[in-house]
């Protein structure tokens, strides 16, 4: 694996993260939460789900700065895209900020890079390769470094919440649909509509089984009653929205508060008022169980016009975040 060269790897012990290095890196993002304006702080279980998502390879894909007084300084991880029509690998990298403006962030980004090279060296050289990171738009120092590193602003997403005490009038769905809640024998029809409804949207890959299952149905926060699907006569998915609830997340906020994870139509199905009913329908079951908001994330740039319709449906935005790109070949 490589390594920082420069003097400040002299002042820290680096080397990869090991899940019983969790609580203290825990404890990074605590110390940041008021510096960085940081709504929350991942909490333990949330860390060990990022953590088994880098599966068998802790080793290459993590990089810990260890500080002189045994704190981790600084941490990175590496996720490579899981197959091959994306090659791209995302790092996301943070900095105690007691540790900050000793090029900490340059030597995580230029590992990142060096690291990234050699998983992308014997894949096709034919399509781009990238990597990816991304920054809340308040963070000035990490786009300045990002900007310093190469990369530049590809996409912005925003982070959304509406209000369930607001009037939820019912939308009615095209003739010919019908809503159902999601149950298990929907499972892998739905991960197939998933993959058709988001073929062409930036960033996200194609779903298997297994992926689909780990990132959205064995999840704790999935929320089978609160996810619903639009089927057409002959039984096939036309739309969907998949809702989840992150308990220890609204009990940080002080919030009670449902996410709408995905939310997708197929393209024959568009323009046609899916999406505006089964979200309209997600809702008023979620102010049924308890929840007073709703929230979800949005690319401004999805071509689908999401943007549009969530300002319809009197989402507002209260967070921006910017993706950036580097190109590698």
């Amino acid at each position: 694996m490589n390594h920082p060269t420069s003097a400040t790897k002299t002042q820290f012990s680096w080397r990869p993260a090991q899940r019983e290095d969790l609580p203290q890196m825990q404890q990074l993002f605590i110390a940041a939460q008021e510096t960085d304006e940081a709504e929350i702080v991942p909490s333990l279980e949330q860390m060990e789900r990022l953590f088994a998502l880098l599966e068998a390879e802790p080793n290459s894909h993590t990089l810990l700065a260890i500080s002189p007084e045994q704190t981790v300084a600084a941490l990175a991880f590496l996720f490579p895209s899981p197959n091959d029509e994306e090659q791209f690998i995302q790092i996301d990298g943070h900095v105690h900020p007691n540790y900050r403006q000793q090029g900490l962030g340059t030597h995580i980004m230029e590992w990142g890079e060096s690291t990234a090279k050699q998983f992308l060296q014997h894949v096709d050289h034919s399509k781009p390769q990238r990597l990816v990171t991304s920054s809340m738009m308040h963070h000035s120092d990490r786009i300045d470094l990002f900007e310093q590193q190469g990369f530049q602003a590809m996409r912005y997403n925003y982070t959304m919440s509406r209000s369930l005490d607001e009037p939820l009038p019912l939308k009615e769905l095209p003739a010919g649909l019908t809503a159902v809640s999601y149950t298990p024998d929907y499972d892998i029809p739905m991960m197939h509509a998933f993959n058709t409804a988001f073929a062409e949207h930036w960033g996200l890959y194609a779903m298997t089984p297994e992926l689909w299952q780990r990132r959205f149905i064995r999840t704790p926060y999935f929320r089978p009653d609160l996810t619903y699907l639009a089927l057409d006569k002959a039984g096939e998915i036309a739309g969907f929205c998949l809702s989840e609830i992150h308990q220890e997340q609204n009990n940080q906020k002080g919030k009670k508060e449902a996410w709408m994870e995905a939310i997708g139509v197929l393209p024959q199905w568009r323009k046609q008022g899916v999406a505006s009913a089964l979200m309209m329908l997600t809702m008023r079951q979620c102010r049924a169980v308890g929840m007073e908001t709703v929230g979800l994330d949005v690319d401004t740039q999805n071509p689908t016009g999401a943007l549009s319709l969530y300002q319809d449906l009197g989402f507002k935005t209260e967070r921006c975040k910017i993706i950036f790109t580097k190109t590698l070949h």
